[in-house]
This record gives C-alpha cells, structure tokens and sequence, in this order.
C-alpha cells in the first residue's frame, strides 16, 4: 500500500453566492407590500365617504412600485448575474494571503479594504456592509473573517467575491 501525501490545503468555505439570499430581499417585501395596499385602497377608494383614500393610493402605488423596482434592481439582479455567472464557469479564482487588510467601520461609511497576494499579483478588494451590494461584504465589526495573513481561496465576478473560503 502507497500513502499519498495531500498537496491541498484545508478551506472552510465561509460565503457562496449560490446559498446566500440577497440582502435586501425582506425590503423589497416590504415595498411590494407598500404597492399592494395602495391597489386594494384604490379599489375600495369609491365605497369611502371621504376623497382622501382616492388621493393616497395611487402615491403608495407610486412610491411602492417604484421603490420595489429599485430593490430589485439594485439587489435581487446583482445577485441573480453573479450567480449565473458562477454557473457558467465564467469568473477568476484567486488564492493567497491577505495583506493590508483595512477594517470598515460598524456603518456603511468607510469600506473594509485588502490585497490579495496571488501567484500572478497583488488584487484589491473593497466592499462596504451595504444591503445593495451583491457578493461577500461581511466587514470585521459585523463578525467578518478576513484580516493579514490569513490565506484564502475566492470567485472572483468583476472585482466582487462570489465564493470565499479561509484556510483553517
């Protein structure tokens, strides 16, 4: 019998976009939830005494529909292309050690930053915790597990992490 000596390095897998649900899908809910009760106002709108239900439904409609239009566009879509594209096999795999790894602050106002030390160069990276943002943008004060010279295996879709896996 011949031992095999394993050339792979252990990686626990800590996001994929294949699993993940985007962030502000209950927003976008809750704005579709917005839209319908202006319908339903507006459709029982005649049976009221007063005009003023007749002049609020159409501007929840409104301000609903266009809000939900600007949720989904703004996060179910990323999330849907970002997957599609780890389907289709087109995006980059990058592996190495994380270097000048800057934390973001416990708001969304300054983004959390690092260099990736690959083989084939240095990659940047930079997300914010924004529930707009497609990807991993898990920042260390909301429990991330990124910092320096931790090695790591990402999917990279257009400079934005689609899978993201740390050594143990």
């Amino acid at each position: 019998m011949v031992g095999l000596r394993s050339d792979t390095l252990s990686y626990q897998l800590v996001y994929d976009v294949r699993h993940a649900m985007p962030n502000a899908w209950a927003l976008t809910l809750v704005f579709l939830f917005v839209f319908v009760a202006g319908f339903i106002l507006y459709r029982r709108a005649p049976s009221f005494k007063s005009p003023r239900p007749g002049l609020i439904a159409p501007l929840l409609m409104l301000l609903g529909g266009a809000w939900t239009l600007f949720a989904i566009g703004a996060t179910i879509i990323p999330y849907v292309g970002m997957r599609l594209h780890v389907a289709r096999g087109t995006y980059r795999i990058a592996e190495g050690i994380v270097r000048d790894f800057h934390a973001g602050d416990s708001g969304d106002h300054r983004a959390e930053s690092w260099t990736l030390d690959t083989p084939s160069g240095p990659q940047q990276y930079s997300y914010t915790p924004s529930i707009l943002e497609a990807g991993y943008n898990q920042t260390a004060p909301h429990g991330g597990q990124i910092w320096d010279g931790v090695r790591v295996r990402l999917l990279d879709v257009g400079g934005r992490i689609a899978q993201l896996e740390i050594q143990r």
